[in-house]
């Protein structure tokens, strides 16, 4: 299976993430590890977007996440760029 640009998110926020601040980038957000599973994708309306996942029907369920860009490397998601609150 190929998981470019794919990120599993670390343990202590695996399934325990109830929002997410984005700073203007659009990401998808999976169910299960390795970017498979339901999906989700949020994208800010402005450049700060504050996602409430319990609003979104995603509360406590992401295990894994992309850029909504194809073509970009998993590197380039700086998880510890991302506020998340659990």
């Amino acid at each position: 299976m190929d998981v470019k640009g794919c990120r599993n998110v670390p343990n202590e926020w695996n399934d325990r993430t109830s929002s997410l601040v984005l700073y203007g980038s659009c990401l998808r957000l999976y169910k299960d590890q390795d970017c498979t599973g339901r999906m989700m994708t949020v994208s800010p309306q402005n450049r700060l977007w504050l996602a409430d996942l319990n609003r979104l029907n995603f509360n406590d369920q992401i295990t894994s996440i992309s850029s909504c860009k194809p073509d970009s490397p998993a590197g380039n998601l700086d998880l510890n760029a991302l506020q998340l609150k659990f």
